[in-house]
């Protein structure tokens, strides 16, 4: 796919790139960047034959429940069931940080054959997302503890999917 300059962009891109372009719109008031060039970047089409702020809209929604479904599965694993069981075992501090070092280590081997995040260099990759999804799995494993259910870390796990 090719954006509006006729640079390649590939199919998950635009994902990459949402919350720059909201961040830069939105809050600080850049008038060059607006919804065309965001749906545009997105991959929408005039022929598509609907208004460029639907299209997005329509985007993200789908985007978000794809990314829903394909987070369940772990999150009913990590926060539904590991987390709770390793808070009993070895404590509350403990179950927080190991359950993010074993939720990245898990992704490790996707990432070594380069079929996650393939555009950041190997290393740094591995050392950001560690310290990332560490952080993101204290944040959802209290929120787990705190509502009782997964829910809220589906949806930040799921977020996450969707604009990483």
């Amino acid at each position: 796919m090719t954006c509006s300059e006729g640079i390649k962009v590939s199919q998950n891109t635009w994902q990459n790139i949402v919350i720059s372009f909201i961040v830069i719109w939105l809050i600080l008031g850049d008038k060059t960047i607006g919804i065309d060039a965001l749906a545009t970047t997105m991959g929408y089409r005039t022929d598509i034959g609907i208004p460029p702020m639907i299209f997005i809209v329509i985007a993200l929604v789908v985007g978000m429940f794809s990314s829903c479904i394909s987070a369940l599965g772990e999150e009913l694993g990590w926060r539904g069931f590991m987390y709770p069981v390793m808070e009993r075992v070895i404590g509350r501090k403990k179950a927080l940080i190991f359950g993010g070092l074993i939720w990245a280590i898990w992704h490790m081997p996707i990432m070594v054959a380069g079929l996650y995040q393939a555009e950041t260099v190997l290393w740094y990759g591995l050392v950001m997302f560690t310290v990332e999804v560490t952080l993101m799995s204290i944040i959802m494993a209290w929120l787990r503890v705190t509502s009782g259910s997964i829910i809220p870390a589906l949806f930040i796990h799921a977020s996450h999917n969707l604009f990483d």
